[in-house]
């Protein structure tokens, strides 16, 4: 379980990563520096160099990975979204080759710029997010809960369906699959910060909860968001009708208060393209208006935005997938596999979305993250 920084010892944590992360800033501004004439010739973008060096990354190809970092950070347009996954990246390869204190210095340089960067830990072993949770509670003050920042929850289902699903689905499971489809969409279509599942396991287990419906308890709320630094967290419960038909009951929870903002979403379930499109698209219209209910009451916080190109990209990348409710199937059994430590399993189901769809980043990251996490 991971260990929690307590708050008398915040400061002398958040003193050491900042010595040990100036002393190296030098090092990294002059490997920027050596890289910039060649960086400058490439017409590559920052964001094609970082996809790059998560290649070498995956590929356990550190050093290749660091130089593509290197000559994404000398990009001549680099956004500072573009800049804070440069640095992750960066500190998780310093990891893997157990250069530590670069690592620090990596996440310490992320934080001094944005103390609530965006930050992907699904793709990243259990190490990594370890050590950004430190560095990052380093950087707060103790019970912060940022706005910018929310965890979801495995949602419920119900399958009132009377057939048997046909082969590849498997209702029980969609409860894991929807919350990292969620969590994923909100990463890739808003700026907002989504927890990291393996911390709210963590979160959970050291409160002592053994569901989610404690999180009802205003206690149990206002802790979960403390640790885990989210102003909210996202729950729901999915009903599958006969007729090809569901309905998401969506709830956000604001930590602080307990108080329940909700959205429904209803719409075909035939396992068609188009209709689980609509229904993610759908999902998370349901999550960001409640979560803009919320928002307005707060000053100076503007809307959460989603970026209608995402799932542009879904569309046309998908439309000849026949098998996109499998994977769905396969993503919330690989989920499920992990809880419950089958790394064996979950591997099989990450591997099998790989026959259907070799593009996907999300299972090719879990398998590196599961390779990567035998080692720790």
């Amino acid at each position: 379980m991971f260990s929690f920084l307590s708050s008398s010892s915040r400061q002398a944590h958040r003193a050491m990563f900042q010595i040990v992360g100036m002393s190296l800033l030098a090092v990294v501004a002059i490997l920027a520096g050596a890289s910039a004439a060649r960086a400058q010739d490439d017409d590559g973008s920052c964001e094609l160099m970082v996809a790059q060096a998560f290649d070498h990354l995956v590929s356990d190809q550190y050093r290749d990975a660091l130089r593509m970092i290197q000559e994404a950070f000398a990009a001549p347009s680099t956004t500072p979204d573009c800049r804070a996954q440069c640095l992750q990246t960066q500190s998780c390869a310093y990891l893997r080759m157990g250069e530590r204190a670069q690592a620090i210095a990596a996440l310490t340089q992320l934080l001094s710029q944005d103390a609530s960067p965006p930050y992907d830990g699904r793709m990243f072993p259990p190490a990594m997010n370890r050590l950004y949770r430190a560095v990052r509670d380093s950087f707060l003050s103790a019970g912060t809960m940022d706005i910018g920042t929310v965890a979801v929850l495995d949602f419920d289902v119900a399958s009132l369906v009377t057939k048997k699903p046909p082969k590849g689905q498997d209702h029980s499971v969609l409860g894991e699959a929807m919350q990292m489809i969620i969590t994923t969409d909100l990463i890739e279509s808003t700026n907002l910060t989504v927890v990291d599942r393996n911390n709210m396991k963590d979160v959970l287990a050291e409160l002592e909860l053994s569901s989610n419906k404690e999180l009802v308890n205003k206690e149990n709320s206002i802790r979960f968001g403390e640790l885990l630094n989210a102003h909210a967290f996202i729950r729901g419960q999915m009903l599958i009708f006969d007729g090809n038909e569901c309905r998401v009951d969506v709830q956000v929870i604001h930590t602080a208060t307990t108080r329940v903002f909700g959205r429904q979403y209803k719409g075909p379930f035939s396992g068609k393209v188009s209709d689980l499109l609509d229904l993610q698209r759908g999902v998370l219209a349901a999550v960001v208006e409640s979560l803009n209910e919320f928002r307005q009451e707060v000053k100076e916080v503007g809307p959460v935005q989603v970026d209608e190109a995402y799932f542009d990209g879904l569309r046309a990348t998908s439309r000849d997938t026949e098998k996109y409710l499998e994977i769905w199937t396969l993503q919330g059994k690989a989920l499920k596999q992990e809880d419950i430590g089958n790394f064996g399993e979950a591997r099989k189901a990450w591997e099998k979305i790989l026959e259907i769809d070799e593009t996907n980043k999300l299972a090719r990251g879990r398998l590196w993250a599961l390779k990567s996490s035998e080692g720790n």
